[in-house]
């Protein structure tokens, strides 16, 4: 029997620029500008934990390792969609 499960992460841009976050897979890219903060939702199956990496410009964070994992992207309570 599979369990589900909710995680939301508050991820906060305390820098002067504004960088790309990235949801995979295949979820979008979405632009955090200064001094503000998306929650990120995962939902289902969160057998693995999720992956965050933190590249130069960009942050990518993984749910593929939990099958029928998905995420979501959020500001202000506000569900986003893909800036691509």
């Amino acid at each position: 029997m599979e369990e589900n499960a909710k995680v939301t992460v508050r991820l906060t841009n305390s820098l002067e620029l504004a960088r790309t976050v990235v949801l995979e897979l295949w979820t979008g890219e979405y632009a955090l500008q200064p001094g503000k903060s998306f929650d990120i939702v995962a939902e289902g199956n969160l057998r693995y934990p999720l992956h965050v990496e933190l590249c130069e410009n960009r942050v990518i964070i993984y749910c593929f390792d939990s099958a029928g994992a998905h995420m979501s992207i959020f500001e202000n309570g506000r569900e986003l969609t893909s800036s691509e």
